[in-house]
């Protein structure tokens, strides 16, 4: 997939010298020097990672779209302030043609704030979503994608980045093959558990509000506008089925099965 064009606005920051894992990144015109991460903290420390050149491109982030169920973000704590500037795009490069390109986006963070008449999001969290990784046929087979895909986990690393997985090499091939290491990294949204959840909230959606009110009856808070029905809803399902895996893991652990009675 081909990285969407950024908007006029921005302006793009100089590229980078090679890199090599002791040096630290170029940071962004707002960012503290407490906020850097040191480039020691990466997945691999590739004998080769000096060959690599990182180039960014800065400018305006906008605020992410609401979720299915209409809950959005809201800005009650100016925590946008802090996200609004910085890198917004980049490229990773090889010395032989290679380059992995990726955007920098914001969404929805945590779990929404469940007040009484409505629901929404108070913090906001960055992803870098891998876009393109590119190698010349002349150059392929010879391991230069992964070694691409792993700087750039080691860039998302660096900037306490999510990774979206758009680039279907990305998807299919590198994190299936070789990231095993680099799967605590990937946006939620991007998991199968993550999917359900957002399929969920569709189905919800599409019910009545009655419908809603009384499955939220069994939590003992059925009030609110759908948005914050839809969410709570959402909430109770996922603390379920995370209490659900935990049963099934700790069985697996002593040898057990799921159906087994404690």
């Amino acid at each position: 997939m081909k990285r969407k064009a950024p908007p006029e606005t921005l302006e793009e920051g100089p590229p980078q010298t090679a890199v090599s894992n002791e040096a630290d990144i170029k940071s962004s015109p707002n960012e503290t020097d407490s906020e850097k991460r040191n480039v020691s903290n990466t997945l691999t420390k590739d004998e080769n990672a000096s060959s690599f050149i990182r180039s960014f491109t800065y400018g305006v982030r906008s605020l992410p779209q609401a979720e299915a169920s209409g809950c959005g973000y809201e800005d009650v704590c100016s925590r946008y302030a802090q996200y609004k500037q910085g890198i917004v795009g980049g490229t990773v490069r090889g010395k032989h043609g290679e380059y992995l390109d990726f955007n920098v986006i914001l969404i929805n963070g945590g779990v929404p704030y469940d007040g009484e008449d409505k629901a929404y999001y108070v913090f906001l969290d960055e992803v870098m979503e891998i876009v393109e990784t590119f190698v010349p046929e002349a150059r392929r087979k010879r391991g230069l994608a992964s070694k691409l895909s792993f700087e750039a986990m080691n860039l998302a690393v660096e900037h306490g980045w999510q990774v979206r997985p758009t680039c279907t090499y990305t998807k299919d091939t590198f994190l299936k093959r070789e990231g095993a290491d680099c799967w605590h990294l990937i946006e939620f949204a991007c998991t199968e558990k993550g999917a359900e959840i957002k399929q969920r909230r569709v189905q919800l959606k599409n019910m009545a509000l009655s419908e809603l009110r009384k499955l939220c009856q069994r939590f003992g808070k059925s009030s609110g506008a759908k948005p914050a029905l839809i969410e709570r809803i959402v909430k109770y399902e996922l603390t379920s089925w995370t209490a659900q895996d935990e049963k099934r893991r700790r069985f697996k652990a002593i040898g057990g099965s799921v159906g087994t009675s404690s």
